[in-house]
């Protein structure tokens, strides 16, 4: 295995043999002396490239394993979150039709006027039906964003009116134990 140690031992050996030949030696000495500092210069540089390249290919394999166990990771973390929306139920059991049917259901609450009822009755009977489609929309994956605003109409300036409007639905069905 080559190591920057004998590139390094080859450059000082060269830096030596330059000033070797730079010191008053006879004609036969300084020229010894500069091919021996040419030579060990280019041995310098060969090993050199050798390392450069022996450790750009060392650090890619680290980044390849790297970002290999990072996609391992996350594989089996999508499994394992798989595995639990299974044994919990959260992947959604309707069909579209009957979801796109809840989804109209709701609209249709809260954007019909109540028929004449006894104001008090009919404003139970409302939320009640409102929280049972809301809370089946839940169940069928959608979000509360999707809720507040494709349901209630409330998005933008209103949206945090509106998610304060689903919260206390949602806390008032869990109270009155509305299934």
């Amino acid at each position: 295995m080559v190591t920057w140690v004998r590139a390094n031992t080859l450059l000082g050996v060269a830096a030596v043999a330059w000033l070797v030949a730079l010191a008053p030696a006879g004609k036969v000495g300084k020229g010894i002396a500069h091919v021996v500092a040419l030579t060990s210069a280019i041995e310098s540089v060969r090993y050199s490239r050798k390392l450069v390249l022996q450790q750009t290919r060392f650090a890619a394999m680290r980044l390849m394993n790297t970002e290999l166990e990072q996609i391992d990771l996350t594989l089996q973390t999508r499994a394992q979150e798989q595995v639990l929306q299974e044994m919990y139920g959260l992947q959604s059991t309707y069909s579209p039709e009957v979801r796109e049917e809840l989804e109209e259901s709701l609209e249709h609450l809260v954007n019909e006027p109540a028929a004449k009822h006894d104001h008090e009755t009919s404003a139970y009977t409302s939320q009640k039906l409102l929280y049972t489609a809301v809370k089946k929309l839940l169940e069928t994956g959608k979000s509360e964003t999707y809720i507040i605003e494709e349901v209630l109409h409330m998005g933008g300036r209103k949206f945090s009116e509106g998610s304060k409007l689903l919260r206390e639905l949602l806390q008032l069905g869990e109270d009155k134990g509305w299934q």
